[in-house]
């Protein structure tokens, strides 16, 4: 997957380091690996929160970010699919490119048997549309 990498201090148990690790803790520093190992038990609430987290740091797509969104696209819980939908358009906002999303926003809207939420799929699906790619 490609994240954008927060910068990591490396540093022996020093007072900065000391300092750095207290100031982490403070602003709610979460690891990448730690929201994706999250991100894929879509059971559960942190799942949701996880997937759009890392939504806000794609900056390129990729085969795996496909399968995240298709994942949590696909799950049995309406509202999983919810915030999957919201999660996938921040990240196509965020990567400012549509990627995959166009396809995975089909697909789900094919799937979808609750109205309300195909009516959400369809707004992200214009959101999406809208988005002119950067060339690389």
């Amino acid at each position: 997957m490609t994240l954008l990498v927060p910068l990591l201090f490396l540093a022996a148990a020093t007072p900065e380091a000391q300092l750095r690790t207290a100031l982490l803790a403070k602003t709610g520093f979460y690891a990448q690996s730690a929201l994706l190992e999250s991100a894929f038990d879509v059971t559960t609430e942190d799942s949701r929160k996880a997937l759009l987290t890392l939504a806000h740091m794609v900056v390129a797509w990729d085969e795996d970010w496909a399968d995240l969104f298709l994942l949590h696209l696909a799950s049995p819980d309406p509202i999983v699919r919810h915030d999957a939908v919201t999660a996938l358009t921040v990240a196509t906002l965020v990567a400012r490119s549509k990627g995959p999303a166009p396809e995975l926003l089909a697909e789900a809207a094919e799937r979808e048997t609750f109205p309300k939420l195909k009516e959400t799929i369809e707004d992200a699906r214009k959101c999406v549309a809208a988005i002119a790619d950067e060339p690389s």
